[in-house]
């Protein structure tokens, strides 16, 4: 045999012993799922652990920003005309807004310098039954001579008569001529708040008084209860705790006496050192238990 003939026996042996060499002997490429682009590097953080739940605050001291303060309370009739010390000639002009009395009716007396009544009339107020509204009138009265006044606003219990809130505005009472501007008052807020006892609380012969109240003369204001037909089983008085010309809280203990249980009614008023009439009076409405 040949050289060249055992040279090509032999590389045919070699071809025939391993696998054949894929001319495309490259893995197929991984595939990668997509995602954003240039987005850094993720860093490693601790979970935090779940925020404890808890109610919500539930505010129990005045000045809470949930809870207004008593002073901040609307003025449950509020006189906005005429204004303080306004020179007034009949008829006067009277408006301001008011929470929801006994068919939406508001009583108004106009009072000379010594307490006697010079005029009277009505308003309605202007919304639905049971809401706050806006009112108004005309009322005529007649003086003699020119003097100080007051023109007095207020509602009525339906069941017995007797006053339930008061509101009032000092004036300049004159017989004839033009009327004269007053002075703006701040935004009204209510003069003489309850805080116990509260609308339609069961008390006992002995139950405790108290509120916040705008300054007074002396500081002085004068209490009472009344029962189911508008009688006064209760009388007190109590001073305003604050600084004279400031506004501050009040209490006392009063004892009133009834024969059996019933409505009624437990009343702060503020009296004029002028002449006696009441300046402002606020009510609560309760049930009265021997």
């Amino acid at each position: 045999m040949t050289r060249l003939a055992t040279i090509v026996i032999a590389v045919l042996a070699l071809s025939a012993c391993g696998p054949a060499i894929s001319p495309t002997a490259m893995p197929a490429p991984t595939t990668v799922p997509a995602g954003p682009t240039s987005q850094p590097p993720t860093q490693a953080t601790a979970t935090p652990p779940p925020a404890a739940t808890s109610p919500p605050p539930t505010p129990t001291a005045p000045g809470s920003p949930l809870m207004p303060t008593p002073s901040s309370l609307p003025e449950a009739i509020a006189i906005t005309q005429p204004q303080i010390k306004a020179g007034i000639v009949s008829p006067v002009h009277i408006e301001g807004e008011a929470d929801p009395a006994f068919e939406q009716t508001l009583a108004i007396n106009i009072l000379d310098v010594n307490g006697q009544v010079v005029g009277q009339g009505t308003a309605h107020i202007n919304a639905e039954a049971g809401r706050r509204g806006p009112f108004s009138a005309d009322v005529p009265f007649s003086v003699t001579g020119e003097g100080p006044g007051r023109i007095i606003v207020y509602t009525t219990s339906a069941r017995d008569g007797s006053t339930v809130h008061l509101n009032s505005v000092e004036v300049q009472l004159k017989p004839s001529g033009r009327a004269t501007p007053g002075i703006a008052a701040s935004p009204p807020i209510e003069s003489i708040v309850i805080r116990s006892p509260v609308a339609g609380s069961n008390l006992t012969r002995t139950v405790t008084i108290s509120g916040e109240a705008a300054p007074t003369f002396e500081q002085q204001l004068s209490v009472l209860i009344r029962d189911a037909t508008g009688n006064v089983v209760g009388t007190g008085s109590t001073t305003i705790k604050a600084d004279v010309g400031q506004r501050g809280p009040f209490s006392l203990t009063l004892t009133y006496t009834i024969a059996a249980p019933g409505p009624g009614r437990v009343v702060v008023y503020d009296t004029s050192p002028r002449d006696g009439g009441i300046i402002h009076l606020a009510s609560v409405e309760v049930m009265l238990n021997p």
